[in-house]
């Protein structure tokens, strides 16, 4: 069935397995082929819901940027996730903005889970020329988190994404001092805080490389039910989140230590300002959960 239909172009025999055994356990018919010339022969003949496509073919046949270009007009409809093990961040850009893909995985680290995660959102993509034909303007944004996708101009967020009650969405710098400071936050505060009430984390830079970011940063911040964002060090980066978080209305527990000064527009707010007592860290979360989300287990 069309709903359940994934086709993988890969040419490497090995990936193409990989591919199969991850997806059919997943419970999805899965099928695959090692050149552009095979999936657009099998795109013609079948109905896929999702194609996940090597950016590096095999030089002896069509190119993956050949063939993801070919894709999109013969199924406006198909969700095409870029993947490959070798490609620069930049190659995979390009597919993703001016080639038509609606995002990337990169073949390494905890890649077959990413991939179970992304297909899984794949299945619900719905192309924004298909908006209106679908259902109403106020229909589809009624059931889409996100009113606008600030990366694409969509009117809605093609990946529908469903929040979960189960998810803390965790924004804090990437670097660490050298006595690893904010690492010590995360692993003896925060992640010990949100375990015991039975919540899961998710940070940007534990699973950065396998995604475009910002769209992955703003998906998770749909899904996620709760959010605790650290602002020390004025962190360009915390700051973008911390503004998706705010325009979703998803405003959450905010962090500080004692040196960070408030900037002048963030000023009356409400701040937990932390030391070296994790211990004391952990329990104020505990407790803002609880107050800030009504959040009881």
């Amino acid at each position: 069935m069309l709903e359940n239909r994934i086709l993988v172009i890969d040419d490497e025999q090995d990936y193409q397995q990989q591919f199969y055994r991850v997806l059919s356990s997943e419970g999805y018919e899965c099928h695959c082929v090692g050149s552009g010339e095979e999936a657009l022969e099998k795109i013609k003949k079948n109905s896929y819901k999702v194609v996940i496509l090597d950016l590096f073919l095999s030089p002896n046949s069509m190119t993956g940027i050949e063939t993801l270009r070919k894709i999109r007009p013969l199924d406006l409809d198909i969700c095409i996730i870029i993947t490959t093990a070798y490609a620069s961040v930049e190659a995979m850009f390009f597919a993703v903005n001016d080639g038509g893909a609606q995002t990337y995985i990169k073949k390494a680290g905890k890649w077959a889970e990413d991939l179970k995660i992304t297909v899984k959102q794949g299945m619900n993509w719905i192309n924004p020329i298909r908006f209106k034909k679908v259902e109403s303007r106020a229909a589809r944004q009624k059931k889409s988190i996100i009113k606008r996708c600030f990366l694409t101009g969509a009117p809605f967020c093609p990946w529908m994404i469903q929040e979960n009650e189960k998810i803390v969405f965790v924004g804090m710098p990437f670097k660490i001092n050298h006595q690893g400071e904010n690492l010590n936050i995360y692993k003896q505060a925060i992640e010990p805080a949100t375990r015991e009430l039975g919540l899961s984390v998710w940070r940007a830079d534990e699973e950065m490389e396998n995604a475009v970011i910002m769209c992955k940063i703003c998906r998770k911040i749909q899904e996620a039910k709760y959010s605790i964002v650290d602002i020390s060090g004025w962190n360009v980066n915390v700051f973008f989140e911390f503004g998706l978080i705010c325009g979703l209305g998803k405003c959450g527990i905010i962090l500080k230590d004692q040196k960070s000064k408030i900037p002048s527009n963030l000023q009356g707010l409400e701040y937990i300002i932390y030391d070296d007592n994790y211990s004391d860290l952990k329990n104020k979360i505990i407790k803002a959960l609880k107050k800030y989300y009504n959040f009881y287990y």
